[in-house]
């Protein structure tokens, strides 16, 4: 495994692809998946946007954050920048953020994340949480990362597809 120093979001989604099986790939299951809350909170002076999001799946609630760093803030809004509220309701002005480039720090409260990437994201230091005590096997059963691949979990996945849509994030 290729070690990572804090990640773009491109590269734990390519991550992701690749440790699934094909058939079960996340990107399959997001479809019936809804975003049902969206807040945007602009830390300008740090060049950080956090989305918080409230993903429903299957009628169960999960909480996603997703922290991008090195953020492009203007003062005015362009032909070339997006515009947005934020949770201050107070407009920010920024320009769309490159998956490929920048940096984020990632965390969902479902259990796929949970057992499955938050480890994995903490060691590359693209968790947006705390990272979970170590874990004591106690069973006979395969690791569910035998790779110990950072990834993220399909209600991340949903929650970028909604900044997408936004052309919050490109």
């Amino acid at each position: 495994m290729e070690k990572l120093l804090e990640a773009p979001y491109a590269e734990l989604e390519r991550q992701t692809m690749q440790f699934t099986p094909k058939t079960t790939k996340r990107q399959y299951a997001v479809d019936t998946i809804r975003v049902t809350k969206m807040e945007l909170i602009p830390a300008k002076e740090s060049q950080v946007l956090s989305v918080k999001a409230t993903v429903n799946s299957e009628g169960t609630n999960y909480a996603t954050t997703i922290s991008f760093d090195d953020v492009v803030y203007d003062e005015d809004d362009q032909a070339a920048n997006i515009s947005f509220k934020g949770v201050g309701g107070e407009e920010s002005h920024i320009t769309p953020i490159d998956l490929n480039k920048s940096n984020c720090k990632v965390s969902c409260n479902c259990l796929d994340f949970y057992w499955r990437f938050a480890t994995q994201n903490s060691k590359v230091n693209s968790l947006d949480a705390k990272a979970p005590p170590p874990y004591h096997k106690r069973s006979t059963r395969p690791p569910a990362n035998y790779k110990n691949t950072p990834g993220v979990c399909k209600h991340i996945l949903k929650t970028i597809a909604a900044l997408r849509d936004a052309k919050i994030v490109n």
